[in-house]
């Protein structure tokens, strides 16, 4: 009996020292979320960011098992995964929680039990660049390879939930945009050891566009499918599925295994065969009055895939479509379409699309009592694509519509076509047309579009297009796109050729028009409100194709583009390789003429690239300035100024959303030129005549201006100029910022009976000062010369004259006056004033020195600048040039005969190219040598002045004749 006590005891003691473990242990899981959470979060966040090349980022967790034990409850909030880097701005991934339960006790065996994960509100945006960079490849490499070993440990997932999730998929390389909204998918495993799911999937809204076609808009969908898994042949059997989408249903079936090749043998059959089904697939169809469609005919619509998928084999593809007797009639209108009959197939049986035949054998309907038939058969896609088909029938659009309604749009007018083709491209190709056999034609009259709710309103009065084997003939087609109108005729060749080779389309027309409101038309793109769409008025992107080879010889009375107003415009527009070429364009505004040669690529769509040469001829200052925001921010003095300017301007750069120039950009040369032009009241002239205090700069009248500018980078180099002003002469260089910084030299001199109350006592001061010294009457100098340094920003100027300069030539006058006043009396001071005034000389050749090789430096250095961007951009053109011919050559393939003319058209590029790229480096040559010339001139000038005024004084002081 004590024994037993004791044992009892000690058992006792035992059970309290396990319980007392187990609240310990316990109290911990509790406790160490809750006292090192913070910590727990930071590492966290830091270990995921080391191993990702993203940024993750979530809220709180909470951790816990008491409402579930033995199970784990692991819930995450705000849970993000952002881009770097070119994606930094797109959030991959975001969920409002993500919640995970974990069955515990399965850490200690071979078999890990996830019980369940579910992910509330997630949005996920996947973004593929047009270069194939994608935003989810967020993992870092690792140089950790992993070792093949076998392992007993595996995993279960029990149920999968995603609640109301949002997906966006934007694949700019393949053109695939899809979003899919309300999204809500659940996943359970109903059986083991078959691994059995049963899965249930259901959109809101499914939106699908492919190569700019919109396939779905805003569609509903459910698919309810059990799933049966082979692990260990990586085998998926679909058990029981269906599907809808909108209207219609679709029964699934077969498999999908995957032990090395792909393996499959799966189809689909429309369960429901009902037309109204079909058409609630059509984006354009299925709206809000959907309802209100009556539709009938019997619809069969059924594909299969069997076979596998390796590198040696295809498998077979077919999707076939049927409608007999088909009609269409929206309730209340008494016009329908009826007698619908469509047979189509597709049939793909191997790998390439020569193993692939679209067979569209019949479609026919009535559209309001107007027929329309259409066949066509399409083989050997690749090699050779084959085509035999035929188009027929007439449309009243406003018929149609009537059938069709299209809330808050007008359609109307008249289309007619009547359309064969029959024969294979090679024959094309080969310019045998004798066997291809294409003609026929489409015409329309009476074209009208507008929607009610919005500026857009365009009509095409006529146009008439004419089929030939070898191209298609446009007549007569007439566009009025609000204020504007556009008449265009020409021809369209190699249109085949560009469907199915994706070669490129050429063309050449004419195109006449008497107004054209690019604001206008501008407007039109900016119309789509959607949430996937940007809209800002302000910007405009034009994306231009590059494979389209298109010319226009452009006549356009009226042309209006934000505030330039032009009154005529004519030349050659070209649109190729992405690129569009102005050869010789001109155009009548400002009240002057430019001619403007140049082109525009687009490239990079958010900077496109820009080099333009354009000659301005008698432009009026003011109507420039009010015209153009580039004028006003560079050269804000021009509102103050009246006159007419020559301009030549020749610059490369890059474009910004505005369509204008992107001024830190710009590298090229101007040159400037008037004979007259008129400046009133210009702050900095008004703070020059403050400072001296002197009237003569308020207004300015100047003359024979001719100024040289050099831009690198966006930094303006203006070169030495002289202006004229009445009497006065200025030389003005400097340098200046498209930030506004300005630093100016401007030397100019100033008559002495010019100057103000307050310079002249100044003067009168040191005069007195110097008469006092030598004992005459002295008398101030004809003219006093100023350098004026012109700093700061273009809005806030700051001037400053060197004074001290000004009193050491009034001193200088002064003391020439002395000198011939006392040089018959005083024989040594005579000598004293010849070698002051031999030091005077040398002096002024030694600033003449310094200020003429610096100038010669400034322009050596410009010349040389010149010249490198010629040599840059006649590099490029040999470059484009070789890469042009390296692609002819490649493009002729192995035919003898191609390749021959090919390597012939190659040389005669390359050698084209040599000699573009000589005129380019001689048009350099050219422009620096001139800015070397006119250094040179202005070196010596200054030179020559300086020794003219070195040998007056020293003349002068030898001749001086001073009186007792």
């Amino acid at each position: 009996m004590y024994t037993k006590m004791i044992l009892m005891s000690r058992i006792k003691k035992v059970l309290k020292v396990i319980l007392l473990t187990f609240a310990v242990l316990f109290g911990l899981l509790l406790l160490i979320p809750l006292l090192f959470k913070s910590e727990i979060i930071q590492k966290f966040k830091e270990e995921i960011n080391q191993n990702l090349n993203a940024k993750v980022d979530f809220g709180d967790f909470s951790l816990s098992m008491f409402r579930s034990f033995p199970d784990l409850n692991f819930t995450v909030s705000d849970m993000s995964v952002a881009g770097l880097d070119t994606f930094s701005k797109d959030t991959l991934f975001y969920a409002d929680k993500i919640r995970t339960r974990i069955d515990l006790w399965s850490l200690t065996k071979d078999e890990f039990i996830i019980e369940s994960v579910s992910l509330v509100h997630p949005k996920i945006k996947a973004k593929v660049l047009k270069d194939g960079r994608a935003n989810w490849n967020v993992f870092k490499e690792s140089d950790d390879t992993p070792e093949d070993e076998e392992s007993s440990f595996t995993f279960l997932l029990k149920k999968f939930q995603i609640q109301n999730g949002k997906v966006v998929y934007d694949d700019l390389e393949s053109d695939i945009f899809t979003t899919i909204d309300d999204m809500d998918i659940e996943l359970k495993t109903i059986s083991k050891p078959e691994q059995k799911y049963e899965t249930s999937t259901s959109f809101g809204s499914w939106t699908f566009k492919m190569e700019g076609m919109e396939y779905l808009k805003d569609a509903k969908a459910k698919l309810l499918a059990d799933i049966q898994t082979d692990a260990a042949n990586w085998k998926l059997t679909f058990l029981k599925n269906t599907l809808w989408l909108n209207e219609m249903s679709f029964v699934l079936n077969g498999f999908l295994a995957m032990p090395d090749d792909i393996e499959m043998d799966m189809g689909f059959n429309s369960e429901k065969s009902d037309f109204k089904g079909l058409l609630s697939l059509i984006p354009v169809l299925y709206k809000s009055d959907f309802e209100k469609l009556n539709a009938k005919g019997n619809v069969v619509l059924n594909g299969k895939v069997s076979g596998i998928y390796s590198d040696t084999s295809f498998p077979f593809i077919g999707v076939g479509l049927k409608v007999d007797h088909g009609e269409i009639a929206y309730k209340g209108m008494p016009d329908k379409i009826n007698k619908i009959d469509l047979d189509f197939e597709v049939d793909h049986v191997g790998a390439g699309n020569d193993k692939m035949t679209v067979n569209l054998k019949n479609f026919s309907g009535s559209f309001a009592g107007n027929p329309v038939n259409m066949k066509l058969l399409v083989t050997n896609i690749d090699s050779d694509p084959s085509l035999d088909g035929m188009l027929k029938g007439k449309l009243d659009l406003s018929l149609l519509t009537r059938i069709f309604p299209l809330e808050g749009k007008k359609i109307s007018g008249v289309i007619d076509a009547d359309v064969m083709m029959k024969g294979r491209l090679s024959a094309i190709e080969r310019k045998d047309f004798e066997h291809f056999d294409a003609k026929g034609f489409v015409k329309g009259s009476g074209i009208r579009y507008q929607e009610l709710n919005s500026k857009i309103k365009l009509s095409i009065p006529s146009f008439s297009l004419s089929v030939t084997p070898a191209y298609l003939d446009i007549r007569n087609f007439n566009l009025l796109p609000g204020k504007s109108d556009f008449a265009l005729t020409g021809k369209v060749f190699n249109y085949l050729s560009y469907y199915f080779r994706d070669e490129p389309i050429r063309g050449a027309f004419i195109l006449n028009s008497k107004m054209l409101d690019v604001n206008e038309i501008m407007s039109f793109t900016s119309t789509d409100t959607s949430t996937e769409t940007v809209s800002n008025k302000d910007s405009f992107s034009l994306d231009l194709p590059v494979n389209v080879d298109m010319s226009f010889t452009a006549n356009v009375d009226q042309l209006i583009y934000d505030d330039i107003r032009i009154q005529k415009a004519q030349g050659t527009v070209r649109l190729s390789d992405g690129k569009v070429f102005l050869d010789k364009f001109r155009v009548n505004m400002l009240k002057g003429v430019v001619d403007i040669s140049g082109t525009y690529a687009t490239k990079d769509l958010m900077k496109p690239e820009v080099q333009i040469k354009m000659n301005m001829n008698q432009i009026d200052i003011g109507e420039t300035f009010r015209t153009f925001n580039t004028v006003r921010q560079l050269a804000p003095i021009a509102e103050k100024s009246k006159g007419l300017f020559n301009l030549n301007l020749d610059f490369k750069g890059r474009m910004n959303e505005l369509i204008t120039p992107d001024l830190s950009t710009l590298t090229g040369t101007c040159q400037f030129r008037t004979n007259h032009i008129e400046i009133e009241k210009s702050e900095v002239f008004q703070m020059i005549s403050s400072a001296i205090k002197s009237e003569k700069f308020k207004n300015l009248a100047l003359k024979d201006i001719k100024a040289d500018i050099i831009m690198i980078d966006g930094k303006f180099k203006i070169l030495p100029f002289v202006v004229k002003n009445k009497q006065n002469d200025l030389l003005i260089s400097g340098d200046q910022g498209i930030d506004g910084s300005i630093d100016y030299l401007l030397n100019f001199d100033v008559a002495s009976e010019e100057l103000g109350k307050d310079a002249l006592a100044l003067a009168n001061q040191v005069l007195t000062n110097s008469a006092g010294k030598y004992g005459v009457d002295l008398k101030l100098p004809e003219r006093i010369r100023f350098d004026a340094l012109v700093k700061g920003t273009l809005k806030k100027p700051v001037i400053k004259i060197d004074a001290k300069k000004q009193l050491s030539q009034v001193k200088e006058k002064i003391v020439e006056q002395a000198k011939e006043k006392i040089q018959e009396t005083y024989t040594k001071a005579r000598d004293e004033a010849v070698d002051l005034a031999q030091k005077k000389a040398d002096e002024l050749m030694a600033n003449a020195r310094i200020a003429a090789d610096k100038i010669i430096a400034e322009a050596s250095k410009s010349a040389q600048q010149i010249k490198d961007l010629g040599e840059k951009s006649a590099q490029k053109v040999i470059e484009e040039a070789d890469k042009r011919a390296t692609e002819l050559v490649a493009k002729a393939g192995s035919n003898p005969i191609a390749k021959i003319a090919a390597e012939e058209g190659a040389k005669k590029i390359r050698k084209e190219a040599q000699n573009g790229a000589a005129k380019v480096r001689k048009e350099a040559d050219s422009k620096a040598d001139q800015g070397m010339q006119l250094a040179h001139k202005q070196a010596d000038d200054l030179l020559a002045k300086a020794r003219k005024e070195g040998d007056d004084l020293i003349a002068k002081a030898k001749n001086t004749s001073l009186q007792m």
